[in-house]
């Protein structure tokens, strides 16, 4: 988020909220609202994106300005089991669809330009379920035009060979912008 920030305000865009909701551990159910609707503690991710997204853009709105939600940036992490691997894409096109609606329908269109960019898996290559989950999005980025991939396997990891560092995940940010 601040490499995004950054790259963003030096371009010129000064007017910019990131709303980051994040935890680790777990694999792409956990981000599902189908998953979140039949049990709230499988699809926690669901619960605590749309809720983190409500509370910053209220706050928002309630210091005047007017909202517009550009984009999903979403980074994944490597956690997919082989199952949830084979369904990255689904589930993902699924999350951008479910989290633009919800923003419309709460917050008078605000999202009805929304774009999605994906940041490629660390470790993209170590498994079959990240090879899986890889492939997956980033065919999901090439069939359309409001979905955009973001090649990261260049930069390096850090010691348990498994997670970005510091300084790649600032070089995320800015391919992100």
């Amino acid at each position: 988020e601040f490499g995004f920030a950054r790259t963003m305000s030096t371009a010129g865009a000064t007017n910019v909220l990131v709303v980051k909701a994040s935890r680790g551990g777990g694999g792409n159910t956990f981000w599902d609202k189908v998953a979140f609707d039949a049990n709230h503690t499988t699809g926690h991710m669901w619960g605590h994106l749309r809720d983190t997204v409500d509370a910053a853009l209220t706050a928002a709105q309630n210091a005047g300005y007017q909202v517009q939600v550009r984009g999903l940036l979403y980074l994944q992490g490597e956690s997919n089991g082989s199952t949830e691997a084979s369904l990255a894409d689904q589930r993902l096109s699924s999350l951008a669809a479910n989290l633009q609606e919800h923003i419309n329908t709460n917050f008078s269109n605000a999202a009805s330009d929304m774009k999605t960019i994906i940041g490629e898996i660390a470790a993209s290559s170590s498994n079959a379920s990240r090879v899986t989950t890889t492939n997956l999005q980033r065919s999901l980025a090439d069939q359309r035009a409001d979905i955009s991939f973001v090649q990261t396997h260049d930069l390096p990891l850090k010691s348990d060979a498994l997670h970005f560092g510091r300084d790649a995940k600032l070089a995320i940010g800015q391919r992100f912008a």
